[in-house]
């Protein structure tokens, strides 16, 4: 604050707009809202002569655009705007629509397909270093338009960051979202799912093939059957439930109606399979995967969807060029294996005496459990030796799991006969109870806990101990009686429904329970937020917790690596401060919260 305390090597550009933080007398300590110059610092309002070098201004921050239509000029502020937008109410395509995303493969291409889908004009603007490098906070300070980085969607004044808000913002505005709570929330978390799909599956194959420079016959296939498994069992399920319910079933995820989700999943399918290194089969394929690629031929066969082509494979043989000869059979059935069906079984004996007796171990003399397998009870094969099973229970009564024989070694009798049955979906919750599924570990779960204490809503808090806890009630275990979408934690559980993902769940019970309004942009902002501090937990809380973890004393650090930890927040507080200074300018009540 005092004159004499030492200097900025870069001066306050004249016409800069600036907000006022602290004043005392003819010093004045700012926060920099455009122009040049220090983000903050003290100033003199006036010289000594009288001569003023700042102005109290009625101006407000503004976008200034270039004189190219395909460009848009830096000077803008990181935030949306936080105004009225009683014209946006969800159903709204009007207004001027611009997109930012990084010019890679998949790179902001589920956005377009959206926008392309729905008739909708955007200027697409593809961006490459060093340009993304001048956009960031660090290179245009608060006339930053990435709020946590690429893809950004801007749409007159308002401005939505990360895949999952940008995809539910365009989508509700474009008519493609759902028309209820528990829709709108499923819709949100396929679109994480596909991305965590993208990351795991595409980025790593594409990277390997940017690495050798060339296509690629064949590349591992783990993650990408997992993945596959997990979304064919949702639609598999959801068709399940629609059938027995009386509902109209359809090969989208939420059934007959398309929605964004369904865009961003057809986005994340074909770019992985145009990539050709996961099996090139399509019969084969189909018969692996009858219920995705259903909804990809679904999709495809819009008449929205004429002359879209296929992006993905045309980029791929412009910088990779063309696919190599095909893999042999052997190598594709590796791929794309039959569908081993899960093997049900039916305890059929022991009517007389409550259920069939189970066994700890393989060995009958090994000892036996205190409760029966219930007559009726339907198991899951985990491994048959001769007459003796070892199973996981889905429904009935009696141990979750043990050794039953398969007929009595007396008179040959059936205890348990294979069955044609489907496997149970999740089990249902009491209507109106709530239910949260977590790891017990730190940071896990407690934004939901926190969530349900604050709106003081009864839950059981479920939390699974270790890896075993979870495994258990993983798809490879109980089929489709698993409550977990993509086979990871969190889940939250509301009576028949199941959300998972953090962002899904936090909008979900947030929604119900009155913490999130009713509108198209509130609703992104939140999942944009929510998707942002997971990602800074994942990038700064794990590391350092990790790190202390590891020590054999366990011991907590003075400090560490602050690299991350400065990034991330430095995000969130220059949106909270860029639209606490537009509100002010704009004569709106300024608050402390994200909305």
């Amino acid at each position: 604050k005092e004159s004499s305390s030492a200097a900025e090597e870069d001066r306050l550009a004249t016409g800069a707009l600036v907000q006022k933080l602290e004043s005392d007398g003819e010093r004045l300590r700012y926060q920099r809202l455009q122009g040049a110059g220090p983000d903050t610092g003290w100033v003199s309002v006036r010289l000594k002569d009288g001569k003023d070098l700042l102005v109290k201004s009625d101006k407000r921050p503004s976008r200034a655009t270039a004189p190219q239509p395909s460009a848009v000029h830096e000077q803008a502020l990181a935030a949306p705007a936080e105004i009225a937008h009683g014209d946006i109410t969800g159903s709204s395509g009007s207004g001027t629509w611009r997109l930012l995303s990084e010019d890679s493969p998949g790179r902001g291409q589920q956005l377009r397909l959206l926008f392309r889908f729905t008739g909708t004009p955007f200027e697409d603007e593809r961006l490459q270093e060093p340009k993304i490098g001048h956009l960031k906070s660090n290179g245009d300070g608060d006339a930053s338009r990435l709020a946590f980085g690429l893809p950004v969607v801007e749409h007159d004044s308002c401005r939505v960051s990360t895949v999952a808000g940008a995809m539910q913002y365009v989508g509700d505005c474009l008519g493609l979202g759902g028309s209820d709570v528990i829709s709108r929330s499923r819709a949100l978390m396929h679109v994480v799912g596909s991305e965590a799909m993208r990351n795991e599956v595409f980025n790593s194959a594409y990277e390997k093939m940017l690495e050798r420079k060339r296509r690629m016959a064949t590349y591992t296939s783990g993650p990408y059957l997992k993945w596959m498994g997990h979304f064919e069992r949702y639609l598999r399920t959801s068709a399940a439930t629609a059938e027995a319910e009386g509902r109209a079933k359809g090969p989208f995820l939420l059934g007959a109606k398309l929605c964004y989700a369904d865009l961003a999943l057809y986005d994340a399918f074909t770019s992985i399979w145009d990539l050709g290194c996961y099996g090139r089969d399509e019969a084969e394929r189909a018969q692996k995967f009858p219920y995705v690629c259903a909804l990809v031929q679904a999709v495809a066969t819009q008449p929205n969807m004429k002359g879209y082509g296929r992006p993905h494979a045309d980029f791929y043989v412009a910088q990779l060029g063309e696919l190599p000869s095909a893999p042999s059979p052997a190598t594709v059935g590796g791929v794309f294996a039959p569908l081993a069906r899960e093997r049900l079984w039916e305890v059929t004996g022991g009517g007389d005496k409550g259920g069939i007796l189970v066994r700890i171990g393989k060995d009958t003399a090994s000892p036996a459990e205190a409760n029966r397998l219930s007559t009726g009870a339907l198991v899951k094969e985990l491994e048959l030796d001769g007459e003796r099973l070892r199973y996981r229970r889905l429904t009935g009564t009696g141990p979750d799991t043990g050794w039953v024989s398969t007929k009595l070694k007396s008179d040959g009798k059936e205890l348990l006969t294979r069955s044609s049955k489907q496997a149970p979906g999740p089990p249902v919750l009491p209507e109106g109870s709530w239910q949260v599924l977590y790891n017990d570990l730190p940071g896990r779960g407690e934004q939901l806990r926190l969530l349900f204490a604050f709106t003081a809503t009864p839950f059981e808090d479920k939390r699974l101990r270790d890896h075993a806890a979870v495994d258990a009630l993983k798809s490879a275990e109980i089929g489709d009686a698993s409550p977990l979408a993509f086979d990871f934690v969190p889940i939250v559980r509301h009576g028949p429904y199941n959300v998972s993902t953090t962002a899904g769940a936090m909008q979900y019970a947030g929604e119900c329970l009155g913490l999130i309004e009713d509108d198209a942009y509130a609703r992104a902002r939140a999942a944009m937020f929510v998707v942002a501090s997971e990602s800074m937990r994942n990038e700064v809380f794990y590391p350092a917790n990790n790190a202390m973890m590891a020590r054999k004393s366990k011991r907590r650090f003075a400090s560490f690596d602050g690299e991350a930890y400065l990034r991330c927040l430095d995000h969130f507080e220059l949106y909270l401060r860029s639209a606490a200074a537009r509100a002010e300018v704009q004569g709106f009540e300024a608050g402390p919260f994200v909305l």
